[in-house]
């Protein structure tokens, strides 16, 4: 479902009411439908987003996902093309640009292909004119503790995992980014 160019598709099926998920209000709940080329629904999820200011520098974007299936449906893929991602603009891949750099935490483990494991959250720099932009990524707690986490200097950045999905057994993931202006250090990512 990374590329969808083989006729599968994640279309946006309406929204939903927080309270499905045992949210407040202040979330707004997409319906997402992962489909077959056939049409045939493979996964369904609820994609729940909530937006908070920490103060005036910084944003907090709460992010759950909440899959089920009516089969068993086996999610996994390589570390850069699945679980949930983050891309930075476009500018940070051209030829000659300035490149996006990375904090990690002191446990993190490097594997080949700039992998990570062993990690809670990662953060990345992106230069931008006048001032650096942290955007920092949290594993919550409760998520599958499998993660692999995939950086690259033009700032796509994530974590994936590897999980089966059972009829009548939902997966519940949680998220968190942070958006900060500046240049935030491993200190503060682990504080954040």
């Amino acid at each position: 479902f990374w590329h969808c160019n083989k006729g599968e598709a994640q279309r946006h099926a309406g929204f939903c009411a927080p309270s499905q998920l045992g949210l407040a209000d202040e979330w707004q709940v997409a319906q997402i439908e992962w489909t077959e080329p056939s049409g045939t629904i493979v996964v369904s999820e609820r994609r729940a987003l909530r937006v908070r200011a920490i103060d005036e520098r910084t944003w907090r974007f709460d992010f759950v996902s909440e899959l089920a299936a009516d089969r068993d449906v086996t999610l996994s893929g390589d570390p850069q093309h699945s679980g949930c991602q983050f891309r930075a603009l476009a500018q940070f891949a051209e030829k000659g640009s300035e490149k996006v750099r990375y904090v990690r935490p002191s446990t993190a483990v490097a594997h080949a292909n700039d992998v990570w494991t062993n990690c809670q959250w990662i953060a990345a720099i992106l230069p931008l004119d006048g001032d650096d932009v942290t955007v920092l990524r949290v594993e919550m707690p409760g998520n599958p503790d499998n993660a692999q986490w995939s950086t690259r200097d033009y700032g796509r950045f994530g974590a994936t995992f590897e999980q089966e999905l059972n009829p009548g057994v939902p997966l519940r993931v949680r998220y968190a980014y942070v958006v900060a202006l500046g240049t935030l250090d491993a200190t503060s990512c682990e504080t954040l």
